[in-house]
């Protein structure tokens, strides 16, 4: 990388991840939040695959997809590829985008401390990191180790 290049991304970037509170969010009357979504299980950003479903994989956040909380009531949110489609839960469980519109999903946020989430799906279970191959899957029927998550704002994209 060119070395003026990454000075000046470097200057630009928070200097260290901001993971925002949802009541905060919810008392301010926010409607949208875009963030990065990295999984505590694996320590990994969330990245779509070619086979467009979702996958805990990225380390650096710079390369970690981008995403849009739409801030709906109750801790409930809608969860868009940033500038894209929305996602939603295909009958396997993966998390995927909702290619052919079939409905975006309504996630719900449960708070597991004080900066990170579980997230129910619309299916009943919550969404964790599958051990085999880091896929993100709503296949699980309490929050777990695999099941937290937290959201980095991101202010520069």
């Amino acid at each position: 990388m060119n070395r003026n290049r990454k000075m000046m991304m470097d200057e630009t970037l928070p200097k260290t991840p901001v993971f925002p509170d949802t009541t905060q969010i919810m008392d301010e009357k926010i409607d949208s939040l875009v963030v990065q979504i990295k999984s505590l299980y694996n320590n990994k950003y969330v990245e779509i695959g070619l086979d467009e479903f979702f996958y805990a994989i990225t380390e650096n956040p710079m390369t970690a997809k981008i995403f849009s909380l739409i801030i709906l009531e109750d801790n409930n949110v809608m969860i868009r590829l940033h500038g894209a489609r929305f996602l939603r839960v295909d009958q396997n469980g993966n998390l995927t985008v909702d290619l052919f519109n079939q409905g975006a999903a309504i996630f719900k946020l449960q708070e597991v401390d004080e900066s990170s989430y579980a997230i129910l799906a619309p299916n009943g279970s919550f969404i964790g990191v599958r051990d085999s191959d880091s896929r993100l899957v709503a296949n699980q029927s309490n929050p777990n180790s695999s099941t937290v998550f937290k959201f980095r704002k991101v202010y520069h994209y």
